[in-house]
């Protein structure tokens, strides 16, 4: 089958950034698809002014370039989103397809799926990832009434022209089955576990210069330092531990919009460079070898309840390492640490509490490994990322077979 891929934040292994789209598009390669994916080359520093193409595993990746980062501001990703849906339709107008498969946020994409999805009247199967308007609103980006009417108008449009949905967590398929889209129409495929990736990587030293000896504990938060993920958070956790155990090492990897707040505030604590570290973002494919020198995997997020549905990759990340990993938030992947054992659940607004959560797990012996193997046999049997793969590939089947290329009716559709 013939299947167009949508995804505007779409990053190599390469790169510093979220693979899901690529390792999932090179799996549907070797079960015998054609993918032409349409992405944004958000390389800031972007020579290209054209379209161009590149073929990776397969993969016929068309690059448009718009430059983007989440550091900028709020009306020049909108121009971004703009300038993508433009392009992927410009694009896809040109290429033979038989299914849509779109990828969201930002919510815009979906326009350009649907746009093309009817234009050639062929299925489209939405991927959701993150619920959009509702963060949008939660965080106040969009305020006025006509914004938030035009997104859930949008929001609806996208979900109505849909043959099938794939939510990213259990939360994000109850909240789209709340605004009509029948249950069995929605499918949820989480984030998952690279488990070869990191095993691969499961011997290879990672380098810490004048950073971390041998005998320190690292803890680890990899990602975007952006104002939803909080990583302020881990500047307290660093303040409450820097005279009392002060071998616990924090490591921050990433940059995003509040890296220089991050910096400031971890100068004030007088924890920068003594236990609190914050390092460049690195690749994907290196991302393995900081896993498994650490002792805990971090993941913060702000104290709002609309992100308790996220299906964050450190968490996935985590599993596929072997450590234990420790949140600050609930919902549902708060049940899974706590009713598989593979973690914490810390306190999100006592950092001296959640501090002293850490301090006594990493204190008790075998904890970090106990709970690591906890958490790999968990990652094996419920999130390998090729029996993931192999569910979206069995709904993308069954979706684009079930389709008469002279009307654009679904598989449920015909079944009545």
């Amino acid at each position: 089958m013939k299947i167009l891929y949508l995804y505007q934040h779409f990053v190599l292994p390469e790169k510093s950034g979220i693979t899901r789209t690529f390792e999932f598009a090179r799996r549907l390669v070797a079960m015998g698809h054609e993918i032409h994916l349409i992405a944004s080359d958000e390389d800031l520093n972007n020579r290209h002014s054209k379209p161009y193409i590149q073929i990776v595993n397969g993969i016929h990746i068309h690059l448009l370039p718009i430059p983007y980062h989440n550091s900028m501001g709020f009306f020049k990703r909108i121009l971004a989103f703009m300038k993508y849906i433009w392009g992927a339709i410009r694009c896809g107008g040109h290429l033979d397809y038989d299914l849509v498969y779109a990828s969201s946020p930002p919510l815009t994409t979906t326009l350009a799926a649907i746009f093309l999805a009817r234009k050639k009247r062929v299925p489209l199967v939405l991927e959701v990832r993150d619920l959009w308007p509702d963060l949008p609103i939660a965080f106040r980006v969009l305020r006025d009434p006509f914004s938030i009417m035009l997104t859930k108008a949008i929001e609806r449009l996208a979900y109505d022209s849909s043959a099938h949905v794939i939510a990213l967590s259990p939360g994000i398929k109850r909240a789209i089955t709340a605004r009509g889209v029948k249950s069995e129409n929605i499918s949820v495929i989480p984030n998952s576990c690279d488990i070869q990736s990191f095993n691969l990587c499961k011997d290879i030293k990672p380098s810490f210069p004048e950073i971390i000896d041998k005998e320190d504990l690292m803890v680890l938060y990899t990602g975007t330092l952006g104002i939803a993920n909080g990583v302020s958070y881990i500047c307290s956790l660093a303040k409450q531990t820097i005279h009392s155990h002060p071998h616990i090492k924090f490591v921050v990897v990433g940059d995003g919009k509040e890296k220089s707040l991050i910096l400031n505030l971890a100068a004030q604590y007088q924890v920068l460079g003594n236990n609190f570290f914050l390092l460049d973002p690195v690749s994907k494919n290196e991302i393995p070898i900081f896993y498994h020198r650490a002792s805990l995997i971090l993941n913060t997020l702000i104290n709002k309840k609309e992100l308790w549905n996220a299906s964050p990759n450190k968490f996935f990340d985590a599993l596929a390492a072997g450590r234990p990993i420790a949140i600050n938030f609930r919902g549902w992947l708060a049940d899974l640490i706590l009713e598989k054992q593979i973690g914490l659940v810390l306190d999100p607004l006592d950092s001296e509490k959640a501090a002293l959560q850490i301090v006594e797990a990493l204190s008790l012996p075998f904890w970090v490994e106990n709970r690591g193997r906890s958490a790999l046999k968990l990652g094996t049997s419920h999130f390998d990322r090729e029996f993931l793969a192999q569910q979206l590939n069995e709904i993308l089947n069954k979706v684009g077979g079930g389709v008469d290329r002279n009307r654009n009716i679904s598989v449920a559709e015909k079944m009545g």
